[in-house]
């Protein structure tokens, strides 16, 4: 079970993301990239365990990972984009991604998803 979902706005590199849609396996967020400029983040959502990633450097702290969620949802990596998330420019193209994005259950090889 999650214990961490992704949240509805959040700041990363600098750039504001607002969720725009989700279901159980999939996201569309809104890239504010300007004043006036939007671009759109659409992925499958990856579960990881910040516990085990992070287990290592804590114990060489002397620290304890106790505070962290077992599980929590994540944005995608770089090397993610492409195979599991892409970038549109219009909230139309995004949409059109979403539904073309497969549960994990129905992925078989790391396909490129067309639009």
């Amino acid at each position: 079970m999650v214990e961490k979902k992704l949240p509805l706005k959040t700041e990363i590199n600098g750039f504001e993301y607002t969720q725009i849609q989700r279901d159980k396996y999939r996201a569309i967020y809104a890239q504010k990239i300007g004043p006036t400029r939007m671009q759109y983040e659409v992925f499958r959502i990856k579960a990881s365990s910040p516990k085990e990633k992070m287990a290592s450097l804590y114990a060489q702290r002397g620290k304890s990972t106790d505070h962290l969620p077992d599980m929590a949802e994540g944005f995608p990596c770089d090397s993610d984009f492409g195979v599991s998330a892409w970038s549109c420019q219009t909230l139309e193209e995004a949409k059109r991604r979403f539904q073309n994005i497969a549960p994990r259950s129905q992925v078989r090889t790391k396909k490129r998803i067309p639009v």
